[in-house]
């Protein structure tokens, strides 16, 4: 004889998600380029400003000193693009290198 279970006998499987992670970070990539021209805090302002219209970008770390900016994002990220818009801000904002 078979048994059958009652509504009131079966079990749920729950799944819960304890951490979201967030998928650019796993996939990050670091690119680091030397704009000579930068020379104060405006400058970093404005290259933030315009790296926040790009989300594959996760993080911008400027050394105003050494005149280096450090790009984490996404695998896959246009940096030429990028390139492209920080240099249209003009003369200064040229880089020089991608180290």
């Amino acid at each position: 004889m078979k048994s059958e279970r009652s509504p009131a006998t079966v079990r749920k499987r729950e799944c819960i998600v304890t951490e979201v992670v967030d998928p650019v970070s796993i996939l990050s990539m670091q690119t680091t380029v030397s704009i000579p021209g930068m020379h104060c805090e405006s400058c970093v302002a404005l290259i933030k400003d315009v790296s926040a219209e790009f989300g594959e970008i996760s993080r911008v770390d400027i050394d105003l000193g050494a005149k280096r900016v450090t790009l984490e994002h996404a695998d896959g990220f246009d940096t030429a693009r990028w390139r492209r818009e920080i240099e249209s801000l003009g003369e200064k904002y040229k880089i020089s290198s991608v180290i």
